[in-house]
């Protein structure tokens, strides 16, 4: 007795964890097959709204309806399955073989499916590293735990060859990125596609029109005229506060956006 009841309660667990693989897969388990097959086509359509929303502006109200409420539905069909297991008359322990199918069919859909979770998640993950010197003062100091966020920028699908680029940089945001020797390192944007870039004395001027540039940056120094091309951003690197190095950088180069872990 105690033996079935304990793989009663495992068996509860994995199918759990099936509609965690699947949103709608545990319903569809238990046999609630058109509300499974439901739930699965809210998630589905909330992650296309989702990807939608990187490539086109949306009101924050908006996007608290589109993230939020899908959201609420997911967690409230996890209750259901709750409510449906427990209310379950029959008792029976599924067979093992069942259980394997099931799980074959989660793990495949996270591997390949490009909005799951796990698919999205790796191959859209942040860069983390520890910053080495204090050349990103004030921001950010030495020893700081940091993220190169690339999903600021771009969009990682694993059927299209290129990641799809859905937003720019803004100038004097802080980015890393690749040099043509492929070492990774992290600067201030000047710079934008198209943009006539140049420093004079501690001035930023662009477009032949002077920058106002952020007081907590505190760049000095003098860089000459750069035309960025149409695909690339100016970034340069500081050090004490003065210009180092120039770096035109192809947005292909872009590692992500800086930003503390936490």
């Amino acid at each position: 007795m105690k033996t079935k009841l304990l793989k009663s309660q495992n068996s509860k667990v994995l199918i759990f964890f099936m509609h965690l693989l699947v949103p709608g897969l545990g319903h569809i388990y238990v046999k609630e097959y058109l509300f499974g097959i439901f739930i699965f086509l809210i998630t589905l359509t909330a992650s296309v709204l989702f990807t939608i929303s990187l490539f086109i502006s949306i009101p924050l109200l908006g996007r608290i309806l589109i993230y939020g409420l899908p959201l609420l539905f997911y967690l409230f069909s996890f209750f259901d399955l709750y409510k449906t297991i427990k209310t379950n008359t029959k008792k029976k322990v599924p067979s093992p073989k069942k259980f394997i199918i099931f799980f074959v069919i989660g793990f495949v859909f996270q591997i390949f499916w490009p909005l799951a979770p796990a698919n999205f998640g790796i191959r859209n993950c942040p860069d983390l590293f520890i910053q080495k010197d204090n050349s990103l003062e004030p921001f950010f100091w030495k020893d700081d735990l940091l993220k190169a966020s690339r999903l600021e920028y771009f969009l990682d699908i694993w059927f299209i060859e290129q990641p799809v680029l859905h937003s720019l940089p803004d100038r004097f945001e802080i980015v890393k990125f690749k040099t043509e020797d492929q070492k990774e390192i992290c600067g201030f944007v000047l710079g934008l596609p198209s943009e006539n870039v140049e420093m004079v004395e501690g001035v930023l001027v662009v477009n032949n029109s002077p920058v106002f540039i952020l007081n907590s940056l505190n760049l000095y120094g003098d860089s000459p005229l750069i035309s960025v091309e149409s695909y690339s951003i100016l970034v340069v690197t500081v050090h004490l506060g003065y210009i180092d190095k120039t770096y035109e950088v192809p947005l292909s180069q872009l590692v992500g956006k800086v930003e503390k872990l936490f």
